[in-house]
């Protein structure tokens, strides 16, 4: 790079393409490096690279490898020499000039060959060729996120800048850096940063029929570095899920670069035996939250340019961010007004909290994977029954009803009273087409721009078909401005039509005028 009078005029980046592996290994069948052990420490000497910061390039990684003693790297031809010292400071010698580059450009964060990793399991690996070297970064410690911290995707390489060379790391979101493809890897760190809260998994049948035993409860993590300039992503799973199901959507989409530049994901989980009302209360509790934490003002851009997306029961919690309740939901469960209900002022605010909600003019748009909008069979039907009467819903969630039910019963709408949702109100009743909530939430219409992606499990017509669990008639609104279909069952949040569905809702705002 070359800077006059503090104008960048042109950047020359070294092609380091290939990974090089310490003590004498091979990728491609071309020697990059090798490390000897000389005195103290260690001599490593480059091959078959024509251009001399290439070879420094392939050193200085090489080096990042070994032991962290001191390591010295010399070219006698040309008279180039590397050092890295204890305190991980590099400085290179070349022609007379001497160098001093950063060995790590994140202080405290760990750098590691993307070569040095392997992704196994349901993900697919998305990497491109290109100069530099994809690197692991973390695990960085931020507010909100993944157990197990963030870790990220990035390029290395060396840049010279006039007189002096520094290792830069960038993001593979940006393809081109000075007009060079990088080489990427786009899907080590969510393997890695999924890999790592592996253990919520774990939680799926617990918090269904034990959501109280959740100790994290309702919460919002990020899944990359707050950004103020990019579009948020938040995504809802649903009954019998964690934020695990989504790795294959968040890998599938941000490995398209104009995806990777423009958002960053964030989920949201809940223990999913929580009643419909008070979970999606707590969404938009948590949702609030994490944004006041990440920024404050609520100035950025991306504090008002939200999108969301909901897969089945999570659809209908995103739904209550979208749509406008008046006091449907409340005379659906109540025959009194807030402000008449017999029960102290903290079990009122509760109540009224679950069913007082209006469209967040932060959200954008919303997008519905398999959601039963008008209920499931599955909960109505014996399995469903059995199931619910399983379900041990906390306390500190069921009480203000429970304590209505034993002193004023006449408070509550006798349809609420005599069906099978007191006192049990779980998430399972809920989801039934005769729900008095899952109704109320029906006359309540979405206003913000809403698209359905909705499965399709047989070969016939739509309206006769389902995904398994969630038929057409229940998934389909006529208010969304785009309707896919997509032939699967109810797990289909994965399937390639789905993902190509998801990312044409994505970019679509991404060409249009920013307000």
């Amino acid at each position: 790079m070359v800077i006059v009078g503090g104008m960048l005029v042109s950047c020359r980046i070294l092609p380091v393409s290939a990974v090089p592996v310490a003590k004498g290994g091979r990728v491609a069948g071309l020697m990059v490096a090798e490390a000897v052990r000389e005195g103290a420490g260690f001599v490593v000497a480059a091959r078959r690279a024509d251009d001399p910061m290439e070879r420094l390039g392939w050193c200085l990684r090489a080096m990042e490898a070994l032991p962290p003693e001191e390591r010295v790297w010399r070219e006698e031809a040309t008279g180039m020499a590397a050092a890295v010292w204890p305190e991980r400071r590099v400085e290179v010698a070349a022609g007379g000039r001497r160098w001093e580059v950063a060995a790590s450009p994140m202080p405290g964060v760990g750098l590691s060959p993307a070569s040095a990793w392997r992704v196994s399991g349901p993900l697919r690996h998305y990497r491109t060729r290109g100069a530099g070297v994809p690197v692991l970064c973390g695990p960085m410690a931020e507010r909100d996120a993944m157990p197990g911290g963030l870790w990220v995707n990035r390029t290395a390489f060396v840049g010279v800048y006039g007189g002096a060379a520094r290792l830069e790391l960038v993001d593979p979101a940006d393809p081109t850096v000075a007009g060079q493809l990088m080489a990427a890897d786009y899907t080590l760190g969510w393997a890695k940063m999924f890999g790592l809260a592996g253990g919520m998994d774990r939680r799926k049948l617990p918090d269904v029929f034990r959501p109280g035993g959740n100790e994290l409860g309702p919460r919002i993590y990020r899944l990359a570095p707050w950004n103020p300039d990019k579009r948020i992503l938040l995504l809802v799973h649903g009954i019998f899920d964690t934020p695990q199901m989504w790795r294959g959507v968040v890998n599938g989409l941000f490995r398209h670069p104009e995806i990777a530049a423009h958002y960053q994901p964030w989920v949201f989980t809940w223990p999913t035996g929580l009643p419909l009302l008070p979970a999606a209360a707590a969404l938009r509790r948590e949702f609030d939250a994490a944004l006041a934490a990440a920024d404050p003002g609520g100035r950025t851009f991306a504090a008002g340019h939200v999108t969301v997306a909901g897969h089945s029961m999570g659809g209908l919690l995103a739904r209550t961010m979208t749509s406008d309740s008046g006091e449907a939901v409340w005379r659906a469960m109540f025959t009194l007004p807030p402000e008449e209900l017999p029960v102290d002022a903290d079990d009122r605010e509760v109540l009224r909290e679950a069913c007082f909600f209006r469209p967040d003019a932060r959200v954008e748009r919303v997008m519905f994977l398999c959601v039963p909008h008008r209920g499931s069979g599955i909960a109505s039907s014996v399995i469903g029954s059995t199931l619910a009467k399983l379900q041990d819903i906390p306390m500190s969630v069921a009480g203000p009803l429970l304590r209505l039910l034993t002193l004023n019963p006449e408070v509550i709408q006798p349809e609420v009273l005599g069906g099978a949702f007191l006192p049990l109100h779980a998430s399972i009743p809920d989801l039934s087409p005769h729900s008095p909530v899952l109704r109320a939430l029906q006359a309540c219409p979405v206003t913000t721009e809403h698209h359905s992606i909705i499965a399709l499990r047989f070969p016939w017509p739509a309206r006769w078909n389902s995904d398994g669990a969630v038929s057409w008639r229940s998934a389909h609104l006529a208010s969304a401005e785009s309707e896919t279909l997509v032939r699967g069952g109810h797990q289909s949040y994965t399937d390639r039509r789905c993902l190509e569905a998801m990312r044409r809702i994505l970019t679509e705002p991404l060409h249009q005028p920013v307000p």
